[in-house]
C-alpha cells in the first residue's frame, strides 16, 4: 500500500546566507512519496553552469561538494539519530548516521548497495545544465520493521560547495547564520 504523502516542491535559498545573494541560483523541483518498504524521492535540476560540478566518482565520497541534492531523514528505530544521504548528478552517495555533524557512522558498501538509484544524465541546453535522479530508499536502512514507524520526518537540500557558484537551497527553511544543513530541529514531515 503507498501513503500518499507524494509532495511536489520546490527548494528555495536562504538569502541571509551570503552565497545565496549574487547571480543565479539552480531550480529544483522534488517529489518525495513513501509506502511500507520504501521512501521514493525524486530530484529534477535545473542549474547555472557556474552552479555545477561533478567530480566525485565514487559512493563515499564528499558528494556536497559537487552539484548534488541531499536527503536528511530521522532514524525510525531513535529519533536521536538522523541519516543523511547526499548524490551527485553522477548517481554516486554519501551516507552516514549518527546524531550530529561530528558524530557521524558511514555506510559500508553493503549499505550503499541498497540504495537504488535511476539518473537522466546531465544535459547542457544554452547556459543551463538539466539532471534527475530518482532515489528509493529501503525502510530497512532507516531502521524501520514492520509497522514501526508512523511518520517520516526530515528536510531535503541542493548545494554544491566547490561549484564556481556555491548555493544552498531546501525544502523546509533553516534559520542559522551560516549554511547548516545538519540541523535536525529544522526537520518537518515528508
Amino acid at each position: 500500500m503507498i501513503n500518499h504523502y507524494i509532495y511536489n516542491m520546490i527548494l528555495r535559498p536562504n538569502m541571509n546566507w551570503f552565497a545565496n545573494l549574487h547571480g543565479e541560483l539552480p531550480s529544483v523541483q522534488v517529489y518525495v512519496q513513501h509506502d511500507a518498504e520504501a521512501v521514493h524521492v525524486r530530484f529534477n535540476v535545473e542549474e547555472p553552469l557556474t552552479c555545477y560540478r561533478a567530480e566525485i566518482h565514487s559512493d563515499g565520497g564528499p558528494c556536497y561538494e559537487d552539484s548534488c541534492v541531499e536527503v536528511f531523514i530521522r532514524a525510525l528505530d531513535n529519533p536521536n539519530d538522523y541519516f543523511n544521504f547526499e548524490f551527485n548528478s553522477r548517481g554516486c552517495c554519501l551516507a552516514a548516521r549518527g546524531p550530529t555533524r561530528s558524530e557521524r557512522e558511514p555506510f559500508t558498501q553493503s549499505l550503499y548497495s541498497k540504495i537504488h538509484r535511476l539518473l537522466i544524465y546531465p544535459q547542457i541546453q544554452g547556459d543551463s545544465i538539466y539532471w534527475a535522479i530518482k532515489i528509493t530508499i529501503p525502510k530497512s536502512i532507516l531502521g524501520a520493521t514492520a509497522n514501526s514507524f508512523s511518520k517520516i520526518e526530515g528536510n531535503i537540500y541542493k548545494c554544491a560547495d566547490l561549484a564556481e557558484k556555491p548555493h544552498y537551497l531546501s525544502l523546509f527553511p533553516i534559520n542559522t547564520e551560516k549554511p547548516d544543513f545538519h540541523r535536525p530541529e529544522f526537520f518537518r514531515s515528508l
